[in-house]
């Protein structure tokens, strides 16, 4: 018998901003913290902390570079980070009954997929 799904969620993808963080980075392979903060719209410490925790995971790398005196730090998925995060999306996919579709926006869609045309599907609450 197989594992259930929910055993192969990555722990610290379980939070919803480092969730959210993972999902951004990937969409845009590399991106700025001020970028990241201003498109997720938290603070600088909430961010910096989860960050910090979605580094330590081996999830995310982050360097700094210096623009004259001025600080840059970037974001981008490491190769595990990647893996797990395909892994994660995958699990949560199957857990909750939906096609998985591409894993980023430069992954190929699938025969399945939608026309660049057509309406996204959208899940509606049945009113009683």
């Amino acid at each position: 018998m197989s594992a259930h799904p929910r055993e192969r969620l990555v722990p610290e993808l379980l939070h919803p901003l480092r969730l959210s963080i993972v999902a951004k980075i990937v969409g845009t392979h590399s991106i700025t913290f001020r970028e990241l903060r201003d498109d997720l719209g938290v603070s600088d410490a909430a961010l910096s902390r989860h960050c910090s925790n979605l580094e330590a995971a081996g999830l995310v790398s982050v360097t700094k570079t210096f623009i004259g005196k001025t600080a840059r730090t970037r974001l981008s998925m490491t190769t595990d980070g990647e893996v797990r995060w395909q892994s994660h999306r995958t699990a949560f996919c199957e857990l909750i009954g939906v096609d998985t579709g591409p894993l980023s926006a430069s992954e190929p869609a699938g025969d399945d997929a939608p026309a660049d045309d057509a309406a996204p599907h959208q899940h509606r609450r049945a009113r009683s």
